[in-house]
């Protein structure tokens, strides 16, 4: 499944919101300090939060800040592929390219399996719209605001001492 999505946002201030998620994701599961420009290629294993708490093994397999960002989630259940690759409009503003693919660890065949496919499709498409129009959402109120850079809290900020 993929879609292109206008943003009125620059690179910029897309990759901040997404870069900093991407920290403090690896702090939360890791309890590590990553750096941005050690993102690409890296690997870890996290728990989904919910009821199943899902073990999950991360890997980022390109961080191009900013224009690209693609990640490979693997479970049990199989694997999902995530890719965003940015690109800023003429007349002002980004497009944001997304697309995300799932390989269960059991392949479907006949009927079933192309109406899974396709809602989950659907379910992934609104979820990814819902997510990119919210990044969209915080970056026009921290203009508003007057930040002009994001910042995370202490306990998920890199260690300034290490």
């Amino acid at each position: 499944m993929e879609f292109t999505i206008k943003l009125d946002a620059t690179p910029d201030e897309f990759f901040d919101r997404l870069e900093n998620s991407i920290i403090a994701d690896i702090r939360v599961s890791t309890g590590k300090a990553v750096s941005a420009d050690k993102l690409n290629g890296y690997k870890y294993e996290k728990v989904t939060t919910g009821r199943r708490g899902v073990p999950l093994k991360v890997k980022i397999k390109a961080y191009r800040r900013p224009e690209r960002y693609e990640a490979r989630f693997t479970s049990g259940q199989g694997a999902n592929a995530i890719n965003y690759r940015v690109s800023p409009l003429p007349g002002g503003g980004i497009a944001v390219a997304y697309s995300e693919s799932f390989s269960g660890a059991q392949s479907q065949r006949g009927l079933f399996a192309g109406l899974n496919g396709k809602l989950y499709d659907f379910r992934v498409k609104h979820h990814a719209k819902g997510l990119l129009k919210s990044i969209e959402r915080d970056i026009k109120q921290a203009r508003k605001s007057g930040v002009d850079k994001v910042v995370l809290p202490d306990e998920l900020a890199e260690d300034e001492k290490a």
